[in-house]
């Protein structure tokens, strides 16, 4: 009987575990350089008056994060080691701050961290924070910015939510999908300021380098953004490069690295550019009729379905956006977080939202499906061959599609449990 005793502190030891496993990877990328290279490059050549772009394959950035990058070079020159510590460390912070705020928002106070509820949703997601702490990646403050966004808006702070959420998006665009969620659900003041706040930081490079060199920065931004050729390579794990990949006729169709010279997973023969206008015209009307189930206004505070919404824009940000990485994929976290109290209890309630067991079986089989594609098709699982086979076949993209058709399979649905409210 006394290993039933010890079974109660699962949720501690668990915790324990996954601070245990963070602790050796921030230690371990220490080392490592990743995408902070082209961070602290690039902000040197701002301090040295350098052309920016110089490395237009490796500064794929907006003009102002070049701004932004200035203070990670001076650290830099004083330690690199200890600024990517730092670096580290502070994406560990970010990850807690985030899980927490999102924590706030559905149970309406601070649960402890290895509460199941903050615990596992989190979990789900690791394999994607791991591959952005191994690379150095901004993608975990950008999660933040944009969930103290919502959370700022949430408390009916309009203005910072705005300057939150535009400093993501100045930073890297694909947050713009949080913006499109706002502007289609009618949140007209948090618009404005966003919008106001992404002009005032698009000025800051020409107060920086000059209105003639910031505009050439802008234009190769812009070239590099909007009218170069997306990279359809297997590693690009984004709705349009699978759909792409699987339906092109063009040579990017074959995948001639790393998966051999004649493997092919094509199953038509159209053209790039129908493909992508398949793909916008399946969205554009899935969209539309989603917006139409979603019809009922989005209050403050914000409440369970209003945060299934909010989720599921998060996600389309790891689905949607042109260039989709593997580590955007934590993105999916206040989505997997908001579905969990529709099909698990939490403290302080007797049932989960969806009360019907058989009802809450299926939906758990969905919600596994979704974040299990996304985590068990890395390499620790099932190597390197199968793991780049399955994000080829777009793996990530499909468990979005599906934990996606969860939100709004939750969201529309009318559950006679009231409206969940943990007691302090």
């Amino acid at each position: 009987m006394r290993y039933k005793a010890w079974l109660r502190y699962w949720p501690q030891v668990l915790f324990g575990f996954l601070i245990a496993v963070l602790v050796f990877e921030l230690v371990r990328d220490t080392g490592r350089w990743g995408d902070f290279k082209g961070y602290v490059d690039t902000g040197g050549y701002v301090l040295e008056g350098g052309d920016v772009y110089r490395h237009p394959a490796v500064n794929t950035w907006p003009p102002f994060f070049s701004i932004v990058c200035v203070p990670l070079a001076l650290a830099a020159r004083v330690s690199e080691p200890l600024t990517r510590f730092v670096w580290l460390a502070g994406m560990l912070v970010a990850l807690w701050a985030t899980v927490r705020l999102i924590g706030r928002m559905l149970y309406r106070r601070d649960l402890p961290p290895w509460t199941p509820a903050l615990l596992l949703p989190t979990l789900f997601i690791v394999r994607m924070f791991l591959e952005t702490m191994a690379l150095l990646q901004k993608n975990a403050y950008l999660l933040l910015l944009c969930v103290a966004a919502v959370w700022l808006w949430h408390q009916r702070r309009e203005a910072w939510a705005g300057m939150c959420l535009a400093l993501a998006i100045s930073v890297k665009v694909y947050p713009v999908f949080i913006l499109a969620f706002f502007v289609a659900r009618l949140q007209w003041r948090v618009n404005a300021y966003t919008i106001l706040f992404c002009v005032l930081f698009a000025v800051v490079p020409f107060a920086a380098f000059g209105v003639t060199e910031a505009a050439g920065y802008y234009e190769i931004w812009g070239h590099q953004a909007f009218v170069r050729p997306i990279d359809f390579i297997f590693r690009n794990q984004s709705l349009l490069a699978t759909l792409t990949r699987l339906f092109s006729d063009t040579e990017v169709s074959r995948l001639d690295h790393p998966l051999g010279p004649d493997y092919f997973i094509n199953v038509a023969s159209l053209s790039r550019d129908a493909v992508k206008r398949f793909m916008y015209i399946v969205v554009a009307l899935v969209a539309a009729g989603v917006l139409w189930l979603f019809r009922r206004p989005l209050r403050r505070p914000v409440t369970e379905g209003g945060l299934l919404e909010i989720g599921l824009a998060f996600g389309l940000c790891a689905v949607l956006s042109p260039l989709v990485w593997k580590a955007y994929g934590i993105f999916w976290l206040p989505a997997l977080m908001a579905i969990y109290p529709y099909l698990y209890r939490v403290p302080g309630t007797e049932t989960p939202i969806v009360p019907d067991e058989a009802h809450r079986t299926s939906l758990r089989w969905a919600y596994f499906l979704g974040w299990g594609l996304m985590t068990f098709s890395s390499e620790l699982f099932i190597g390197r061959h199968l793991s780049y086979v399955a994000q080829a076949y777009g793996a990530m993209p499909l468990g979005g599609i599906i934990l996606a058709g969860l939100c709004v399979c939750l969201r529309v649905g009318r559950f006679a449990t009231p409206a969940l409210r943990v007691p302090g």
